[in-house]
């Protein structure tokens, strides 16, 4: 082997123990955990490309309004930091949107840039009019960003459901559904099932009905709904029970859950003969058997504090469901 043979499988070799050990620092430097609540998002602005106002606009379209609730609130807490700040901590944050000027308005994502479970959503503005121009395309992004959210709360429960919940939902019910073990059963007969979850802070249900067909779009939603839960619902005194609030906006919603199309209702619910009251979700799944349609009907209670990151653990819930037909 001559000198120049000798170099040049020298730094091969190099080459070789150099790629790995980066291999091997990269596998004992893993990315830390990302931090942050759910529905809470970090905005990063830089107004070197764009003034106040631009972001001022971008949050109307990335924040819907919550919907019925006792007091008005929005869907995400955003957390809004100049870009020369956004630093240490705040870069582990889970849900992170950096704005960035470009040729067109597009919308793009990565994944676990400085956290594991992270994402970074980067939108790219032609001008600040790119932003009242797209806003349907903000709303999706809306959507998505609480889709990822529900994912991200149904992987946390995911070792730690009922499966005997399960079980005893699927045979009355003709569903699975993942009920997280910090839920009990309530009650219980041929056709009702009714879990609840009780902390300190709030209360949570989710009662399940195995109804006659019905059609939702022609019946009085607020009778249906009462008939299932003022008989089983009731209140911390005597002759107290829940019924929705009649007086309350409704919101009416169509959806997929597992591929078939689901009606959703949200408004609000009061209690009967006591001044307690909160936020329902009612849900309407048609079945091939008429009298197996389902009525699931989930609810809050928590007085004076933010319905949103409440409301979005029942609805991680409820998505879970698989049909048995």
């Amino acid at each position: 082997m001559n000198r120049q043979q000798t170099y040049i499988v020298f730094f091969i070799l190099l080459f070789v123990l150099l790629a790995l050990f980066l291999n091997n620092k990269s596998k004992s430097n893993p990315l830390p955990s990302s931090v942050g609540d759910p529905l809470e998002v970090v905005l990063v602005k830089n107004y070197k490309i764009f003034p106040e106002s631009t972001f001022r606009e971008l949050k109307k379209s990335l924040n819907p309004d919550f919907g019925p609730s006792p007091q008005p609130e929005n869907v995400f807490k955003i957390i809004e930091i100049e870009k020369d700040k956004f630093k240490g901590i705040l870069q582990r944050h889970q849900t992170i949107i950096f704005v960035e000027s470009g040729s067109e308005f597009k919308i793009k994502y990565i994944s676990n840039l400085y956290a594991a479970n992270q994402k970074i959503v980067i939108i790219s503005l032609s001008s600040s009019s790119d932003v009242k121009q797209n806003t349907n395309s903000l709303n999706a992004l809306a959507s998505e960003m609480k889709r990822l959210e529900m994912n991200r709360l149904i992987a946390k429960s995911s070792n730690h459901t009922d499966a005997s919940f399960e079980e005893l939902i699927s045979s009355k019910h003709n569903i699975t559904i993942k009920l997280p073990k910090n839920y009990f059963l309530a009650y219980d007969d041929d056709t009702i099932t009714w879990f609840r979850r009780e902390t300190n802070k709030l209360s949570q249900g989710i009662l399940l009905a195995s109804i006659s067909e019905v059609d939702t779009s022609n019946m009085n939603i607020h009778n249906l709904i009462n008939t299932y839960i003022s008989d089983h619902i009731e209140g911390p005194i005597s002759n107290s029970y829940m019924v929705v609030d009649t007086s309350a906006p409704i919101l009416k919603k169509n959806l997929f859950i597992s591929g078939k199309k689901i009606k959703k209702f949200h408004s609000l619910w009061k209690m009967k003969n006591d001044f307690m009251g909160g936020v329902y979700h009612c849900y309407f799944f048609k079945s091939k058997s008429p009298d197996k349609d389902l009525l699931i009907y989930t609810y809050l209670y928590n007085p004076g504090e933010k319905k949103s990151v409440p409301m979005l653990h029942l609805e991680s819930i409820i998505s879970t469901i698989k049909f048995l037909e």
